[in-house]
């Protein structure tokens, strides 16, 4: 209105105030009806892709099971999905056999550092009767942590090994494992100098909680 009055002053003499603002409104009102149009239209377009490349999705996985037949591990795993049981669940589980994986130290770039904290502990195990078990804590110190050398690392326990995972790691932690409860069953040091060193143990691989806000 204001801008009319500065242009063309004149109109007002001949067009009626209220009528130049219904004229108005009415332009508004298109100008808003056609961006709603423009919207629902687009909503409508966003709407059918996403249902489009739904039905794809789904029509692509249909025709890869009626032309592509799965691998045996594959079919296994969906089995282990619908086991009625624990008992039908670790029959069925145990025969996935992956050991060409589960020996394949190939993939693994701490593979090297691993076998020789296991050669290490071996033999601070084998030596501890001699020296009090000061070599045999002292490895464990180093070796008893959290992801230690990233053997709980996602990849190494994958879905198609659902019971097992890679040996060397097995024989990693059985070797912590049985280092741990030699000096547990050692009569030679103290009750209380064992307590500090498993509280120690403790203190470093720490306990996992669960945190809900």
């Amino acid at each position: 209105v204001t801008l009319i009055l500065l242009l063309a002053p004149g109109l007002f003499v001949r067009v009626p105030l209220a009528a130049l603002w219904v004229g108005l409104s009415f332009v508004l009102a298109c100008i808003q009806g056609v961006y709603v149009v423009y919207q629902l239209v687009m909503i409508a377009l966003s709407l059918a892709l996403l249902i489009l490349l739904r039905v794809a999705k789904n029509a692509y996985t249909l025709l890869t099971k009626l032309w592509y037949r799965q691998p045996k591990w594959r079919r296994r795993l969906e089995a282990l999905q619908t086991a009625d049981s624990w008992q039908e669940y670790e029959r069925n589980a145990s025969s996935i056999k992956e050991d060409e994986w589960t020996d394949d130290e190939s993939d693994m770039p701490a593979a090297a550092l691993l076998r020789r904290a296991i050669d290490d502990l071996a033999a601070a195990r084998d030596a501890s009767s001699r020296d009090g078990f000061r070599t045999l804590r002292f490895a464990l110190s180093g070796c008893v942590k959290r992801n230690h050398l990233g053997i709980e690392d996602r990849q190494w326990y994958p879905a198609r090994s659902p019971l097992r995972t890679k040996r060397l790691v097995d024989a990693y932690l059985d070797e912590v494992c049985s280092s741990l409860e030699k000096v547990a069953a050692t009569q030679s040091v103290p009750v209380d100098e064992k307590a500090r060193f498993f509280d120690q143990v403790r203190r470093t691989v720490g306990v996992t909680a669960l945190c809900l806000s």
